[in-house]
């Protein structure tokens, strides 16, 4: 259950800004100047193969429910380590004076990634014969 509030927040006079980038191989890291922070994906990625190794096996004995069940708790799941991970965001801009939290533009990387996959499958007519 969520419940919201609302507080007043004084705004920072501080101009100092901090990147957020969102990645693969790290969940997340934040910059501010030379000053990095790392969030490795190691872990989640274990858990979460092993959650989709549980839902085949699942899957293939016809247990629906608990495949839905088993869902619910990996959502669950990555909605704390979420949580978890932009607190410490929080705090690190906090502890460093930072004023501005920015993310990555998404655009650009949706772009990339569509270019990829161009090159990983191309078109008939782009591939080469012997």
């Amino acid at each position: 259950m969520a419940v919201a509030i609302t507080v007043e927040v004084q705004q920072r006079e501080d101009t100092k800004a901090m990147g957020v980038d969102l990645g693969l191989r790290y969940i997340a890291v934040a910059s501010i100047g030379t000053k990095s922070l790392f969030f490795k994906d190691s872990q989640c990625a274990f858990i979460r193969r092993r959650y989709a190794a549980l839902r085949r096996t699942l899957g293939k004995a016809k247990k629906l429910h608990m495949i839905r069940t088993i869902g619910r708790k990996e959502s669950c799941w990555m909605k704390v380590i979420n949580h978890k991970i932009s607190r410490q965001i929080v705090r690190f801009a906090l502890a460093n004076g930072v004023g501005m939290i920015r993310m990555e533009k998404l655009t650009r990387s949706l772009n990339h990634r569509r270019e990829r996959r161009k090159r990983l499958f191309p078109l008939d007519g782009d591939m080469v014969r012997p």
